[in-house]
């Protein structure tokens, strides 16, 4: 059997991986959900390692990194002069995925407009390139992540249903941390090797203080979160055991009570309809400033906790801040 590079003894992992081996031989279109941070990714990577055209390439963008204005000359590509700065054709990811696989992460982020488009290059398997007349043919095999409840965004018509369901033909749920919480050991203790060889220090163990503290914490961020107090550890410790005041503060004695929670006040309030006609995409707009805003109020500033409180990746976080016009402080 290939070796297993998702880590972790929980029969959920077990159940995972029953999964993609399933899946993985197939050229099925797969939906991985999950929090962010759980590895949605190498879900997908682990998909196309051990199907057959793991030979092929692994393309990975995030739409919710693209800005809108450029996500259709990403996935597409575009012919020369097709607008500006565009002074040479240029393929796209569909293109360079080739027979291989393309992954779709924070599909959730995509906008309605590319929406339609990413539909149509599902459905007939051909694309156009912004500016050209030519269709092309695409075999990419896809597989989309995201962090978000794509159903409830059908329903309040913020993901086509068409193409959720064009998407949700396999679906995997990648699960989060604090559902596998024997796992959290053993997970550290692979990342302070890893992070005891990048760095050759020769840290061996956690104290039995720092391993209460690491199976007590809820881990909002999952294993890219644990992966990172590992990393920071290992630095702040000196050789042998790392103890428990090299982890962050988040893991101290008494810090729950200080972790980010909301308060009164939180979410802001909708607007109403009783006045007269509501122009829903500004309501929308003014909704998610304020759920934006409120978040990086509560965590102090810190947008990558705030991205973590409102259930997103910090690039997603980034470029809604971004589209909104909400600047670093």
């Amino acid at each position: 059997m290939s070796e297993r590079r998702i880590i972790g003894n929980d029969p959920k992992v077990g159940a995972l991986y029953d999964l993609i081996d399933r899946v993985a031989k197939a050229r099925t279109v797969v939906l991985i959900t999950g929090e962010s941070g759980t590895g949605k990714e190498l879900v997908a990577r682990e998909i196309h390692r051990l199907g057959d055209w793991s030979s092929r390439p692994f393309v990975a963008i995030n739409c919710g990194a693209i800005p809108e204005n450029l996500i259709e000359s990403e996935l597409f590509g575009h012919k020369r002069g097709s607008f500006t700065g565009a002074v040479a054709d240029k393929p796209g990811l569909f293109e360079t995925a080739k027979d291989g696989t393309l992954f779709l992460d924070e599909i959730g982020e995509l906008p309605l407009a590319m929406q339609v488009k990413l539909l149509r290059a599902l459905q007939e398997r051909l694309i156009r390139r912004v500016g050209g007349n030519d269709t092309i043919k695409v075999e990419a095999r896809i597989i989309a992540a995201t962090n978000r409840d794509l159903e409830a965004m059908v329903a309040q018509g913020r993901f086509r249903e068409d193409l959720f369901y064009r998407l949700n033909v396999i679906n995997i749920r990648v699960p989060a941390l604090r559902e596998r919480k024997s796992d959290i050991l053993v997970l550290a203790e692979h990342f302070l090797r890893a992070a005891a060889a990048k760095s050759g220090k020769q840290v061996q163990a956690f104290s039995p203080e720092a391993q209460a503290a690491l199976t007590a914490h809820a881990w909002p961020g999952n294993v890219r979160e644990l992966e990172n107090a590992v990393e920071r550890a290992v630095t702040l410790s000196g050789p042998g055991e790392v103890p428990l005041d090299a982890l962050p503060a988040t893991l101290q004695p008494g810090a729950a009570a200080a972790t980010p929670r909301p308060t009164e006040g939180w979410p802001p309030p909708l607007p109403g309809v009783n006045s007269g006609p509501v122009a829903l995409e500004k309501v929308l707009a003014d909704v998610e400033r304020a759920y934006l805003q409120a978040a990086i109020q509560q965590c102090g500033g810190n947008r990558r906790q705030a991205a973590s409180l409102l259930g997103l990746a910090p690039a997603a976080f980034k470029s809604r801040c971004d589209r909104l016009g909400i600047r670093e402080s």
